[in-house]
């Protein structure tokens, strides 16, 4: 996929370009890996030229039963490719059910790796959806 857009939710850009790859793998009928990568430019109004980010993402899912999904997850965000201070990655569980037709829970807990200097910590969520 891609996008470009003015302005978009941060004013200080005033262009974004992003270019995204995806893939979906089945390597089993119970065993399917999600990628994804994004290569974001913007335009700075306030500075010199643009930067380029990188952000990705990659989920490796094992179903045991109809339903029932555990994954491992990893994400990285890196806002400009060239500087890894400007890097954040993410890694955990994660597990997805689908107890019945129209809804869904996801509970996620992931270590966040930040740049050297600032202290890591986890993230934790819930997700619970009803589809109509």
């Amino acid at each position: 996929g891609a996008l470009y857009g003015t302005d978009l939710y941060q004013p200080g850009y005033d262009r974004r370009f992003a270019l995204r790859p995806n893939a979906t793998v089945s390597v089993s009928t119970s065993v399917f890996w999600l990628s994804e990568v994004d290569f974001v430019r913007r335009s700075i109004s306030s500075g010199p030229g643009h930067s380029t980010g990188l952000y990705e993402y990659q989920k490796l899912s094992y179903e045991p039963i109809q339903g029932a999904v555990l994954s491992i997850r990893q994400d990285l965000e890196r806002r400009v490719i060239g500087d890894p201070s400007t890097s954040v990655v993410t890694v955990g569980p994660v597990f997805d059910g689908y107890p019945r037709p129209h809804f869904d829970v996801q509970l996620n807990l992931r270590k966040v790796y930040v740049p050297e200097g600032s202290p890591s910590s986890w993230l934790y969520t819930a997700l619970f959806h009803y589809y109509l």
